[in-house]
């Protein structure tokens, strides 16, 4: 048997502009509930940004695809958001973090800094987004000076600043690595897509909310961080709503790294004696590259795992 094809989506030149305004407004509207910015509906509906913004000011007539899409990436059709009503969810918990609040849906997660009305979620949610770009934008720049030092002190000679600030250039550049892989900045996860949850000590007086999802066609995590002291009470929280199975709370030594390298340095400074610029750099080259090694070993068994 055939199967019968999908009717295209169109809006005819009879459609009067009441109704493209309609359109328009419960497209925003249905937008603001998912908690997504007009910049993250663009890129995943895969149309461009200014096309979006003209859809939501009714300033154009969308095209079949184009509606299509945006449409489908808000999860409904064109007859279903002409005849629904959209209400603003309210979230069933909302769990304090060190930084940040989890707010917990029926079928996503929001992780921001509100703790307030969802009107204000998604304020914070760009402003969310607003600050991980300029963290991006203050590591790059930081990467590219330490590696024009590096360049000059070269070509001075000066082995030992060379390799202190190569190694500062490779910090910077590492901890761009983990933020863009992991730390995305979307505090929106469909409850769908999550395939692990676990709980992580730090050792380091925080514990970790550790969300393993699929974006897409990758695997991504989404840390909670909270303090120690509040671990019983995200626990039941999170059991409460389905989010851990388990109460369970794996160990993390990641954070010792630093520290462990502190009494090593110490050492090998004393034996090392005029060469404490190489030994500091060094120590802190191997630091990072382990750091970067288990995060890229993660990440690839992530993927092989639930993707």
């Amino acid at each position: 048997m055939r199967k019968r094809a999908e009717k295209p989506i169109s809006l005819q030149k009879s459609d009067t502009i009441m109704d493209i305004e309609k359109l328009s407004q419960k497209i925003r509207e249905l937008r603001n509930v998912k908690c997504f910015s007009q910049e993250e509906l663009a890129i995943r509906s895969g149309v461009s940004l200014r096309t979006v913004q003209r859809v939501e000011k009714a300033e154009t007539t969308p095209s079949g695809e184009t509606l299509k899409r945006i449409l489908k990436t808000l999860g409904t059709s064109y007859e279903e958001l002409l005849s629904q009503s959209i209400t603003v969810e309210h979230p069933l918990r909302t769990l304090k973090g060190t930084n940040e609040y989890l707010h917990i849906f029926e079928d996503k997660l929001i992780i921001n800094r509100s703790v307030t009305s969802e009107e204000e979620l998604m304020q914070t949610y760009q402003k969310s987004i607003s600050y991980l770009f300029k963290s991006l934008g203050v590591l790059i720049v930081l990467t590219l000076l330490f590696t024009i030092l590096a360049v000059v002190f070269l070509f001075s000679e000066n082995i030992d600043l060379f390799v202190m600030t190569t190694s500062f250039a490779f910090m910077f550049l590492g901890i761009i690595f983990l933020l863009m892989t992991f730390s995305s900045g979307n505090p929106y996860i469909d409850r769908n897509h999550i395939v692990k949850t676990k709980i992580e000590n730090m050792k380091i007086g925080y514990i970790c909310f550790v969300i393993i999802y699929r974006d897409g066609k990758r695997i991504k995590e989404r840390v909670f961080t909270f303090n120690t002291r509040d671990l019983t009470y995200v626990q039941e929280g999170l059991f409460l709503e389905n989010l851990i199975t388990t109460y369970e709370v794996e160990q993390n030594n990641d954070a010792l790294v630093p520290i462990f390298f502190i009494p090593v340095m110490s050492v090998l400074v004393g034996i090392f004696n005029g060469f404490e610029l190489m030994v500091i750099s060094i120590c802190g080259f191997i630091g990072m590259f382990w750091i970067i090694a288990k995060m890229i070993i993660k990440y690839v068994k992530n993927n092989r795992e639930f993707a």
